[in-house]
C-alpha cells in the first residue's frame, strides 16, 4: 500500500525519546496490618482517553480481536515472500501481505510494517520480516486511521506541537525526525495519524472516556494504619470533591454519598482520619469509576470490532 504519509525510513529511536504511557502503578503498602476492606491496587491518575502516541504508538492503539474479524492466514500460492529478512534496498518492494476493506485492496510492504514499528536493522543491516501479530496490528492501525478521516477527525501541525510539548519540554518533532531518520513533514504525518485514532476514540466513548481512576492513598508512617491524621482526612475530603460528593457549604458528604458511607457517619474532619478510613474511601470511589472504565472500554472495544470484522487479509508466507 503505498500512501503520501508512509514513513520513509526505519531507525531505532533514540534514547530519551518519547514512548508510548504506561500507567504507572504504586506499590502496596507493607502488610503488617491489612486495611480491613479488599482494595484494588493504589493507581496513579488515569483518564481512559489514552494521552501518548509518539514512538511505537500506533501499534498501542489497534487490540487484537481475534474472531471478531475476517483473515485468510493461509499462505497465497505464487506470493511467497521469499526470504526471512530484507534490507533498504529491497523493503519497499517486498510485499508481506494484502488486505482488503470497504471495497478497496491494499498491498503491504515489509517497510511500511517495519517503519510503523520502529524495528532497526540488525549490523549487517537486515531486517527480521515482520511477523503475523505486528501485520495485523499495522493494518489494524492503517483502517482505524481510515475510519477517522471518513469520520471527518482532522489533526494540525499545531496539534501534534502542542502534544509534544506535553510529553517533554524538550521534545520536537524535528528531533524525532531525525532520530527516525525520516523528514520533518513525514513526522509529522505520522504523528497526525495516531492523533487522529485518538480523536476518534474520544468522539466514540464520549463521556464515558473523562473518568479518571483515583488516587491511592500513601502509606502510613511506622505503618500504623489506625493513627488518625490530618493528611488522611484531607485525602478524603479532596477524594469527595472529585466525585461530587462533598458539600462545601456545610463541609461535609453530600446526601447519598458512597465515600461518606465506606468512612461512616462519625467522620470529622478536624478529627482526622486513619490509613484505613482513606483506603475504605479510596474502594468506595474505584468501585464508582470501574463501571465508567468498562463502559469506555467496551464502547471502544465494540466500535474496532465492528470495524475490523471488515477487513479480509491475506498474510504471504515465507519461503526460503
Amino acid at each position: 500500500m503505498t500512501e503520501d504519509n508512509d514513513i520513509k525510513t526505519s531507525p531505532a529511536p533514540e534514547k530519551g525519546e518519547p514512548k508510548p504511557a504506561e500507567a504507572g502503578k504504586k506499590d502496596r503498602p507493607k502488610k503488617s496490618r491489612k486495611p480491613k476492606e479488599k482494595r484494588p491496587k493504589d493507581a496513579k491518575p488515569v483518564s481512559l482517553r489514552r494521552g501518548a502516541i509518539a514512538g511505537v504508538v500506533i501499534a498501542s492503539l489497534a487490540v487484537g480481536c481475534a474472531g471478531t474479524y475476517a483473515m485468510m492466514m493461509n499462505h497465497v500460492p505464487g506470493k511467497a515472500v521469499g526470504t526471512v529478512s530484507v534490507t533498504k534496498d529491497n523493503y519497499d518492494s517486498t510485499k508481506v501481505a494484502s488486505y482488503t476493506w470497504n471495497g478497496k485492496t491494499y498491498d503491504v510492504t515489509a517497510k511500511e510494517v517495519l517503519t510503523w514499528s520502529a524495528s532497526s536493522a540488525d549490523k549487517d543491516g537486515k531486517y527480521d520480516v515482520p511477523d503475523g501479530q505486528v501485520i495485523l496490528s499495522y493494518v489494524q492501525a492503517k483502517v482505524l486511521q481510515a475510519k477517522a478521516d471518513e469520520e471527518g477527525v482532522s489533526v494540525s501541525n499545531d496539534e501534534v506541537d502542542d502534544y509534544m510539548k506535553q510529553q517533554s519540554s524538550s521534545a520536537s518533532v524535528s528531533d524525532m525526525a531525525k532520530s527516525y531518520g525520516v523528514s520533518k513533514d513525514e513526522m509529522y504525518d505520522y504523528l497526525k495519524g495516531a492523533l487522529k485514532v485518538q480523536k476518534l476514540q474520544d468522539k466514540v466513548i464520549g463521556e464515558a472516556g473523562d473518568a479518571t481512576a483515583p488516587d491511592g492513598p500513601g502509606t502510613p508512617k511506622g505503618n500504623d494504619y489506625d493513627k488518625k491524621t490530618s493528611d488522611y482526612a484531607d485525602y478524603i475530603v479532596k477524594l469527595a470533591k472529585s466525585m461530587g460528593e462533598w458539600d462545601s457549604d456545610k463541609d461535609t458528604f453530600k446526601d447519598g454519598s458512597a465515600i461518606g458511607k465506606a468512612v461512616g457517619d462519625d467522620f470529622k474532619v478536624s478529627d482526622g482520619a486513619s490509613y484505613n478510613d482513606a483506603a475504605a474511601a479510596y474502594y468506595a470511589a474505584y468501585q464508582e469509576y470501574a463501571p465508567k472504565a468498562q463502559t469506555a472500554t467496551s464502547k471502544w472495544s465494540d466500535y474496532q470490532n465492528n470495524v475490523f470484522k471488515d477487513i479480509v487479509l491475506v498474510m504471504y508466507g515465507i519461503e526460503a
